[in-house]
């Protein structure tokens, strides 16, 4: 696949530092991977499946002890 960039594209991503536009894009992408997971986080907090830090570590060192 291919897609057009503009050239004030181009211009940003070497003025931010990168050595081309692929570079910049990669970049960004992984941040917006980033965001998605924090978007999941909060989606499954506030839909009920989240567990509070004191439950989670008596369930961790109950998991632990059985090994």
């Amino acid at each position: 696949m291919q897609i057009e960039i503009p050239d004030a594209a181009k211009d940003q991503a070497l003025a931010a530092g990168f050595a081309n536009v692929e570079e910049y894009v990669h970049m960004l992408l992984e941040k917006d991977s980033d965001r998605v997971a924090i978007l999941q986080g909060l989606e499954t907090g506030s839909d009920g499946r989240q567990k509070f830090f004191p439950e989670f570590v008596r369930q961790f060192r109950e998991n632990d002890s059985d090994d």
